[in-house]
């Protein structure tokens, strides 16, 4: 038996389909290394905001990526069905794909917790109602656990904040 898609409506439902949003093809269409490298560099010129959405978001495709190399090769439907968010994925969002990763033995424990830590800020700046900076006193907390997370680098670099 045929699964039903959730785009089909029952018989007798009056409800209008909703038309798809054309902007989503910005998530699934992927800028070129080129521009990528460009845009992860420039974005010190961006707001605090924008720094740590862009950043978690590169680091989601970067994890969807090696995830995506350790699997069966997918066909377009099963990868939507396996990471696209917008239609329920299992791996549709970033903590999904931080923990899967964990559990199949992709990430050791300092770079888990890192990369947890990292989507907890950057949910707060995606979601919070307060003006979120990485000056303000939690979020820069925060930002102190991930710096003893990783290298020495890093930790000079949460110096400089």
């Amino acid at each position: 038996m045929a699964r039903k898609s959730r785009a089909t409506a029952a018989p007798g439902d009056t409800k209008p389909k909703r038309p798809p949003a054309s902007s989503k093809v910005l998530l699934k269409e992927l800028p070129s290394e080129e521009k990528m490298a460009q845009t992860v560099d420039a974005l010190q010129k961006y707001g605090h905001q924008t720094t740590a959405l862009m950043g978690a978001a590169y680091l989601e495709h970067a994890l969807e990526f090696v995830l995506a190399s350790k699997f069966r090769p997918l066909d377009k439907e099963e990868y939507a069905r396996m990471f696209d968010g917008a239609q329920g994925g299992i791996l549709g969002g970033f903590a999904a794909k931080i923990r899967i990763s964990y559990a199949a033995n992709l990430l050791a424990p300092k770079p888990y917790h890192a990369l947890l830590l990292i989507n907890d800020i950057r949910n707060v700046f995606a979601h919070s109602l307060h003006r979120v900076s990485f000056n303000n006193k939690h979020v820069k907390r925060d930002c102190e656990k991930l710096a003893s997370l990783s290298d020495p680098l890093a930790a000079a670099a949460v110096d400089a904040l």
